[in-house]
């Protein structure tokens, strides 16, 4: 079984690396920053609720844009690997595909992680104040999670596809916005049928779907969604898996990415 230690190798890569401990760093004072801005604009005529409110959805909002960009991190985590010339070799062993793949999405996924929970200290002010129900912060914190698995398997078949490194980014960047916003027009413009079923394929409208109005009209709307974004995040890792010993084969071990 080569999985588990691909997997050690790739957190281990992962925890020595700098930018693991100063990403946990950015968010959190990127939060902070978030938090004293409402506070500053709502003044004292705000009401505990609404600033709460108001602080939640700008870090969800925040938090949404950090998983989705996750998808140039495992992009990246790909793209180093032929640069340093150490990808090719790992397939001349019984290494296979779903077994970097694998790797790549463990690290790559507990450092995104990681650094999103430098939003909890500033999650705590919208529950303090009570301008969020336990039941939307917990259907957003499952969204969040579909939306950075979605987002990783984006980067992974990104990279796995294409080695020019601008070229593989580029794609995972456009997978991610065409699955946020297509499925999402097809909702709007939906006059019921099956088009209106479009919209559990965007993680977007999974995030508008988790909110307790939304809820409270379609429960089984939401869960839909998140199903299915997950489903994505998975199809997507397990289309990289197979493409990636494919690429290597076809570009003869080239490891070079200008």
């Amino acid at each position: 079984m080569t999985v588990l230690p691909v997997i050690v190798r790739e957190v281990r890569m992962r925890a020595r690396g700098r930018a693991t401990y100063w990403s946990r760093m950015a968010v959190a004072f990127i939060g902070a920053l978030l938090c004293v801005q409402q506070l500053i604009v709502s003044g004292p005529l705000g009401t505990p609720a609404a600033v709460g409110r108001n602080v939640f959805n700008q870090m969800v909002g925040a938090a949404f844009l950090l998983s989705c960009g996750a998808c140039l991190l495992a992009a990246e985590a790909i793209g180093s690997e032929r640069r340093q010339g150490t990808l090719g070799l790992l397939f001349l062993t019984r290494v296979r595909g779903f077994d970097v793949v694998a790797g790549k999405l463990v690290s790559v996924g507990a450092t995104s992680l990681c650094a999103l929970t430098g939003l909890l200290p500033a999650l705590m002010i919208p529950v303090l104040a009570g301008g969020v129900t336990g039941g939307e912060a917990f259907r957003k914190g499952a969204g969040l999670l579909a939306t950075l698995l979605f987002a990783l398997g984006a980067g992974l078949l990104g990279a796995a596809v294409q080695a020019h490194r601008f070229k593989a980014a580029c794609g995972a960047v456009l997978v991610v916005l065409l699955t946020a916003l297509v499925p999402l027009v097809l909702l709007n413009y939906a006059k019921g049928g099956i088009w209106h079923y479009a919209g559990w394929l965007s993680p977007l409208v999974l995030m508008v779907a988790a909110g307790d109005a939304s809820y409270q009209t379609a429960p089984g709307f939401y869960w839909g969604a998140l199903a299915t974004v997950q489903a994505l995040g998975w199809l997507l890792t397990v289309a990289a898996g197979l493409q990636l010993r494919r690429s290597i084969s076809r570009d003869g071990g080239a490891e070079i990415v200008r």
